[in-house]
């Protein structure tokens, strides 16, 4: 079945006829800029692919992914957090890939369908609140 979740009557995607090399990685005030070419790059169906939790670690920011959510913004402007969905816990980067060549994100595991970014420019780390229980305030 295919998804609808992005069925709000946002504009289509327009991807950005300047290359990229690089994917921020921010966390607060701290920014790293990552070249995803010097990463270990997974040959799959013919695309060149990166793990975003290399992405992260390569950041060097000093945090924890566990402790963090983690929102996708694409070279369009578009962002994950707009679409006030669960948030994306640190620990689901172990399942990511970007595209070396279109920097688009794909999901070994199953997300929302909007955090199939296209020409991801920027991995933006939050605090993760934790959901409380049911009468808690």
């Amino acid at each position: 079945m295919a998804c609808d979740c992005c069925r709000d009557g946002s504009r289509a995607y327009i991807r950005s006829p300047l290359p990229r090399a690089t994917v921020s990685v921010r966390h607060g005030r701290s920014v790293s800029s990552v070249r995803l070419a010097a990463l270990n790059v997974l040959r799959r169906d013919g695309r060149r692919l990166v793990s975003l939790a290399d992405v992260w670690w390569a950041a060097g920011l000093p945090v924890d992914p566990a402790t963090v959510r983690i929102d996708l913004v694409g070279d369009d402007g578009f962002q994950t957090a707009a679409k006030n969905g669960q948030p994306l816990p640190g620990r689901a980067l172990d399942a990511g890939l970007i595209d070396l060549d279109t920097r688009d994100v794909s999901w070994a595991i199953d997300v929302p369908c909007f955090y199939r970014v296209k020409g991801v420019v920027e991995v933006l780390a939050r605090v993760l609140v934790p959901e409380m229980a049911d009468g808690a305030q």
